[in-house]
């Protein structure tokens, strides 16, 4: 009896360690970025992804064109600009999966497509349309731990599910207005709905489309939201969102139980910080991509640098 009751206690005690560590808020790390059109600078940029290696892949949205990064924000390569195929034209969303492909929701040409870590383009998903497997507006796309590639189409009200080689595989919908997608390793969907009208909540699906939890209300407090757009999940099933208007990114247990927050970098004068979107690397460090500011953010759990450390064209051209 006595040994069941020690072990109870390490249990609880190992259990009480996960959530404090899940639920600590992370630290900044640096940032990287400016407005422009050059190596490590962006023009909008709205959606970030990160792969197995810690590369981080930016979607610049209006330079039509990805950029990757290693996770210390030193610039690696660029794709989309005056390529045909893979030609880019206004990207908003971005996801990798665990081989490394990449995926670009391809707004502007209604479609998604995929390329090889390095920027080589291998197929198209979807074309125009509003049937199945077709698009209007694909804005914000990922892919679980299956190889599913969940795409929401914000003009249609829907998410659709693919296959990594493009097959269709279903779609649903439901009432309000999606406006962006992420999924966890368990092939769980979370949706973003009612964004813009101030009343965001988050919607969570399973993999065939049936709606398993909501939560979220509007206001400034803990759980609550203004404007939420991009959110990521860890390897743990945590949930990361980026809490737009009320300049800060929140996170979540995977059934809707708030663990932290924190705000994110203070904008330079006359800017305002606006976070869009959010990736979480394999160490649990968490990136914010800001299109109103041009930067990427990085935070993890390391020890606070002894000043702020900022990358960008400069430290890129050096390479």
């Amino acid at each position: 009896m006595r040994r069941a009751k020690v072990f109870l206690v390490i249990c609880l005690g190992v259990l009480a360690l996960a959530v404090a560590v899940a639920g600590a808020t992370p630290t900044f790390l640096l940032k990287w970025g400016e407005v422009g059109s050059g190596s490590g600078q962006f023009l909008g940029p709205n959606g970030i992804a990160v792969d197995r290696f810690g590369h981080v892949f930016v979607a610049d949205t209006y330079n039509n064109r990805i950029q990757k990064f290693t996770s210390d924000g030193v610039f690696l390569t660029q794709w989309g600009i005056d390529s045909a195929p893979g030609g880019l034209n206004t990207p908003f969303g971005i996801a990798v999966d665990d081989d490394g492909a990449v995926y670009v929701a391809n707004t502007g040409n209604a479609n998604v497509l995929k390329f090889t870590n390095d920027g080589t383009f291998l197929l198209q998903l979807g074309r125009t349309g509003d049937g199945y497997g077709e698009f209007r507006a694909p804005a914000s796309l990922d892919v679980d731990a299956a190889g599913h590639v969940y795409v929401l189409d914000t003009a249609l009200g829907r998410v659709q599910m693919f296959t990594t080689e493009g097959l269709y595989i279903r779609l649903w919908s439901a009432p309000g207005e999606y406006n962006h997608l992420g999924a966890d390793r368990s092939g769980y969907v979370y949706v973003v709905v009612d964004a813009q009208s101030a009343t965001g909540i988050i919607e969570k699906f399973d993999s065939t489309g049936v709606l398993v939890g909501t939560w979220g209300s509007p206001g400034t407090g803990p759980g609550q939201f203004n404007g939420p757009a991009g959110l990521a999940a860890d390897l743990m099933g945590n949930v990361f969102v980026a809490d737009k208007l009320n300049r800060r990114v929140q996170e979540f247990t995977g059934w809707g139980d708030f663990l932290t927050m924190w705000e994110v970098l203070p904008p330079p004068p006359g800017n305002v910080t606006q976070p869009m979107d959010v990736a979480v690397d394999q160490n649990g460090c968490v990136y914010v991509v800001d299109p109103n500011t041009a930067t990427v953010q990085k935070y993890g759990d390391q020890p606070v640098p002894a000043t702020v450390t900022t990358w960008g064209r400069v430290k890129a051209e050096r390479r």
